[in-house]
């Protein structure tokens, strides 16, 4: 609504209401809630120690950042929002299940499909807003969509059993297996065994290495700490997941990173939007607003330069007020658009 009143004072001519609206739009992008690595709770306490606004945060020291507690919390705080997000959008899948019901789902400590397939229909109804019809849904697409050890091609019942019977009692800690392990089981060569890891690891999908900024190493160090899935991530608390060493380490500097980040891109934004202030200047007839104004471009041509713009404000490789610059383009030709149609 703001953009749009903001192209309309330049279509009229009205350079101090313009300038008025500047600070408006780009006062609500300098938020601390917009950096995507602060919760909340993070945001308010920055808050409290006088980090009140993304220049304050961005001119902080990083040995004053790492002094605040819940900036310790940050690689953990991560690893458990991804996890919790990966397996939402598994139980996601299931008939009847919605955003809002997995993450009651997720609440009430079901962390996958197999274990919604072993609950009964009254184990559900004590989570709260799913009756009994939805129970019965929910389970039953569960059963169905389940995978078993049985699934993998080349693994009947017989051998699944005595893959079982060597501690590999799911998908999850079969993918995980050294294939030293399976070649000892009897029946079971060094070419089953590769193929049968390979088909367990692509059906589980994603593993923790598949974490944000989780590697091998990493992940070898959660797994001895007893979480051997991220599905045994996701129904962790942060409070349990900050005692593995290294979730430890906070993220005061992905913050203060992402607050420079931010700055220049509202740098960018504020920038181009006085660009266009000053094009309200009559004898700056060449300006892309003025060409604008005059109606020297037809809607394809519009269409092609924000299109243009779009690319240029996605492209990581080019510094934050750049993108940013080229954002608030994307918003003006985004409301210049809409009046054409």
């Amino acid at each position: 609504m703001a953009m749009k009143e903001f192209v309309k004072a330049i279509r009229e001519n009205k350079p101090d209401e313009a300038k008025e609206l500047i600070e408006k739009i780009t006062a609500t992008m300098g938020e601390l809630e917009e950096i995507s690595e602060l919760e909340p709770r993070g945001a308010e306490e920055l808050k409290l120690r006088g980090y009140d606004t993304i220049e304050k945060l961005a001119g902080a020291s990083l040995d004053k950042l790492e002094k605040i507690p819940i900036l310790r919390k940050g690689r953990a705080f991560d690893v458990l929002k991804a996890s919790q997000k990966i397996v939402k959008r598994k139980l996601r899948t299931l008939s009847g299940v919605g955003a809002d019901r997995a993450k009651e789902l997720l609440d009430f400590g079901y962390t996958s499909i197999e274990d919604l397939a072993k609950a009964s229909e009254s184990d559900l109804t004590g989570v709260p807003k799913i009756g009994i019809k939805s129970t019965k849904k929910i389970v039953k697409s569960a059963q169905e969509k389940q995978k078993t050890i049985e699934d993998i091609p080349g693994v009947g019942q017989e051998r699944a059993e005595k893959i079982r019977s060597r501690g590999f009692d799911s998908l999850e800690s079969l993918a995980k297996a050294p294939v030293s392990g399976l070649e000892e089981i009897p029946g079971i060569g060094s070419k089953s065994a590769k193929k049968i890891r390979k088909s367990a690891e692509e059906m589980v999908e994603k593993t923790i290495e598949d974490l944000p900024n989780i590697g091998p190493d990493r992940a070898k160090e959660i797994r001895s700490h007893g979480y051997g899935s991220i599905a045994d991530l996701a129904g962790a608390s942060l409070e349990e997941l900050v005692k593995v060493p290294c979730l430890e380490k906070g993220k005061a500097k992905e913050v203060l990173d992402s607050g420079k980040e931010l700055q220049g891109s509202i740098q960018g934004y504020r920038r181009a939007m006085e660009g266009t202030v000053s094009a309200l200047d009559s004898e700056r007839d060449l300006t892309l607003i003025r060409k604008i104004a005059d109606g020297e471009f037809t809607e394809e041509k519009l269409e092609e330069i924000q299109k243009e713009m779009k690319t240029k404000a996605t492209q990581d490789f080019r510094p934050s007020d750049e993108r940013g610059f080229s954002e608030a383009w994307v918003d003006i030709l985004e409301v210049i658009l809409k009046e054409e149609t």
